[in-house]
């Protein structure tokens, strides 16, 4: 099963990064993120494919016609937060108000229930444990949050085999994490954003082809060649975000045309999740790696 989803975020959404770290900073920025976002559904729609689009509150917001075409071209839409802050940078009342106001937005323009969530660079585990209990209190019931390497850790490295239902004291949550191939001993991501970008076709071919599960991502800036240069990044997150722009959009297109994809939603109910473990987090998570930050 290969599942196709895309955060809808801006160039200039990127963590840790002084320059472009404040909301009221991005006004006054080059928006690119329609633009982008109209050429990914003319893709999906000339194929009949559908899937899950993670919208930052702030673009839905700011530009609701996205939300609105991504809706009535009949793909699933889900929260990736309002203002794209790490989890473990909030404290509980601050990330349940950006979450609330995201969803509010969402439901508003689509008139859809949201119940799908991704963190900011895959920033809930290792994080703070109240946020799955956030996350079930407001309505979420499947989030794709979970990252493989080096940010699993205890019970949630049960998510390296693929889907897992996770229990918290909130209640359940099922979880479609980010997939990773097996490579020379070790867990190697390639079906997503910067990842996708840097691996050769022959390693994500192989993973779409040969694994149950795939879990895609990618971002709208991810296709964009044109796109401005994020001042203040460091010169390796500057490599990760330019290098393989001008083949990506071309290599997606043969993926679209090679392999079938499904939605979250459409995931959630092929799965049979009672052949998947389920986990319970009793305990509370580790410090966030670096590696969280630079995954956005």
């Amino acid at each position: 099963m290969r599942v196709l989803t895309f955060d809808v975020e801006d160039w200039f959404h990127v963590l840790d990064n002084e320059a472009t770290d404040s909301p009221s900073a991005w006004p006054r920025l080059e928006s690119r993120v329609a633009r982008n976002t109209d050429r990914i559904l003319e893709e999906l729609a000339s194929r009949g494919v559908r899937a899950t689009f993670f919208c930052v509150g702030w673009v839905a917001e700011h530009h609701p016609d996205v939300v609105r075409r991504i809706v009535a071209q009949g793909h699933e839409v889900g929260t990736h937060s309002y203002a794209h802050r790490p989890v473990h940078r909030q404290q509980r009342r601050q990330f349940e108000a950006d979450l609330a106001r995201s969803i509010r937005l969402l439901e508003e323009l689509g008139g859809r229930p949201v119940i799908c969530f991704r963190a900011p660079g895959f920033t809930l585990w290792p994080g703070p444990p109240w946020a799955f209990e956030a996350l079930i209190a407001n309505g979420i019931s499947v989030d794709s949050s979970i990252f493989p390497r080096r940010r699993l850790g205890g019970p949630l490295d049960a998510c390296l085999g693929g889907p897992v239902t996770i229990e918290s004291s909130g209640g359940r949550l099922r979880e479609l994490p980010i997939s990773a191939r097996r490579l020379l001993g070790t867990h190697v991501v390639c079906s997503g954003a910067g990842y996708f970008r840097l691996s050769p076709d022959a390693l994500v071919r192989a993973h779409m082809r040969r694994d149950d599960y795939v879990m895609s991502y990618f971002h709208p800036r991810d296709f964009d060649v044109e796109q401005p240069v994020v001042e203040g990044l460091s010169l390796l997150r500057r490599v990760k975000a330019q290098v393989g722009l001008r083949s990506a959009f071309a290599r997606f297109r043969r993926l679209l045309d090679e392999f079938e994809f499904v939605c979250v939603g459409e995931a959630v109910r092929r799965i049979d999740w009672a052949a998947f473990p389920r986990v319970t987090l009793a305990t509370p998570p580790c410090e966030p790696s670096v590696d969280a930050i630079f995954a956005s």
